[in-house]
């Protein structure tokens, strides 16, 4: 099968984004802060198409709960099931706002540990990748 040329732009693809975090964090309050976020200054009445990665651990060694959830202009868009996990976790999130207007949007990921007395969630991209988190956004025309 012959590969599509990497020269060829779609042309319902208006514009990217991204945001990578490069500095340790981490978390141990069960209200939700801000893990990663970025902005966008959408053109028209199009769609935002957000795919976002993360690995997070636990400084304990036994089974706790981490929760997410996605907010667009601080409107929450999703919130995640209870991960729970003992050590390291990874995964990722696929979400597509349709109908954005023609505006600055803010894309928030925030996080919080999921009971009180629990372990410190960490996301170190610094001192223990793979351990981080990334937003990346396309606004697109159809």
């Amino acid at each position: 099968m012959p590969l599509r040329n990497p020269k060829v732009v779609d042309p319902n693809i208006v514009q990217s984004v991204s945001a990578i975090r490069t500095v340790d964090i981490t978390m141990a309050s069960t209200t939700y802060a801000t893990l990663q976020s970025l902005s966008i200054t959408t053109t028209g009445s199009t769609n935002i198409l957000i795919w976002i990665s993360y690995c997070l651990s636990f400084s304990t060694g036994v089974t706790n709960e981490c929760r997410l959830r996605l907010q667009v202009d601080g409107t929450t868009i999703l919130v995640s099931g209870e991960e729970e996990f003992t050590i390291a976790q990874s995964g990722a999130i696929v979400h597509r706002v349709a109908g954005a207007t023609a505006a600055a949007h803010t894309i928030t990921l925030q996080w919080r540990i999921g009971n009180t007395g629990e372990g410190t969630l960490r996301c170190r991209p610094a001192t223990a990748p793979p351990e981080g988190v990334s937003i990346f956004a396309m606004e697109v025309s159809v």
